[in-house]
């Protein structure tokens, strides 16, 4: 019952191409690593909140630290890195022992509010110039004004920019404004949950009171 292939006669065929390149594994090349920042079987060892090494001004992470991974693991790390580097060279704690923020889904988004932009697509290289070369990136990026439009389409969501959307929909007066933004007034509030449902960037969620 094990799936196997099963050769189809007279299926062969013939390809001519200009170039290959055959991708068949990789490996981290970790020779310009201080030995002291190695395990054993010598891969870094980094902490994984902070990619911060046994020598405190070295910063490691990826496929460094992890072995070979998917990118936005990768871009993770460095994220996270650029962040406790920059703590580290204004002499902060490295570690934030913070929790993360909520992570806001798109199902939680009310989209209604925003104005819908396509995508900005991004250039390529052409196929007659790509095919001949392998040292250029085939994906060309964004300049600054293709960026700044793509930015443009964020929603900001999980982030409060003031909008007034719940202030303008509580029927009870209990959202009072601040300097700091929005806030609260528990005595007033009643919990209908129409602020959380009407809030385009879904910030504000509900939690049950304990029943005595």
């Amino acid at each position: 019952g094990r799936r196997r292939p099963i050769p189809i006669e007279g299926s062969e065929f013939t390809e001519v191409f200009d170039a290959v390149i055959t991708a068949i594994g990789e490996y981290a090349d970790t020779s310009i690593m201080p030995p002291e920042v190695l395990d054993q079987d010598g891969w870094v060892v980094a902490d994984r909140d902070t990619g911060q090494t046994a020598i405190p001004k070295l910063f490691a992470g990826g496929d460094f630290v992890t072995g070979p991974s998917i990118i936005v693991k990768a871009m993770a790390w460095g994220r996270n890195a650029a962040l406790a580097i920059d703590r580290f060279l204004r002499g902060e704690p490295v570690k934030v022992l913070e929790r993360p923020a909520r992570t806001v889904s798109y199902k939680f988004i009310q989209t209604e509010y925003f104005p819908h932009e396509p995508r900005v697509p991004q250039p390529h290289l052409p196929v007659e110039e790509r095919i001949r070369r392998y040292d250029v990136e085939e994906d060309l990026g964004y300049d600054l004004e293709m960026a700044l439009k793509e930015a443009e389409r964020c929603f900001s969501c999980g982030h409060c920019n003031r909008c007034g959307i719940c202030w303008a929909f509580c029927p009870d007066a209990a959202i009072r404004w601040t300097d700091e933004g929005p806030q609260i007034e528990y005595a007033y509030c009643k919990g209908c949950g129409i602020c959380v449902a009407e809030c385009p960037r879904g910030i504000i969620t509900l939690e049950q009171e304990r029943v005595f």
